[in-house]
């Protein structure tokens, strides 16, 4: 039977990657990351985008009651 060498190593790392959600805890030094990655960058994101289409409008001379409108079909 041949060729296939098996490193430990990699089967522990393959084993600890399918068993995460098993051992993961909610710890401070999580909770951190979570937040900023779950909660501050959307808002950035949405901040920006926000910012970027009050531009485009003002650019076009809308007031900001014209803008919030809905176009009529």
């Amino acid at each position: 039977m041949g060729g296939l060498l098996r490193d430990p190593a990699i089967d522990r790392w393959a084993t600890m990657r399918e068993q995460t959600l098993r051992h993961f805890r909610l710890t401070r030094k999580n909770v951190g990351p979570a937040l900023i990655w779950g909660l501050g960058v959307p808002l950035v994101i949405y901040q920006f985008a926000t910012m970027e289409m009050r531009a485009i409008d003002k650019h076009a001379g809308k007031t900001p009651e014209e803008a919030r409108k809905f176009p009529s079909l």
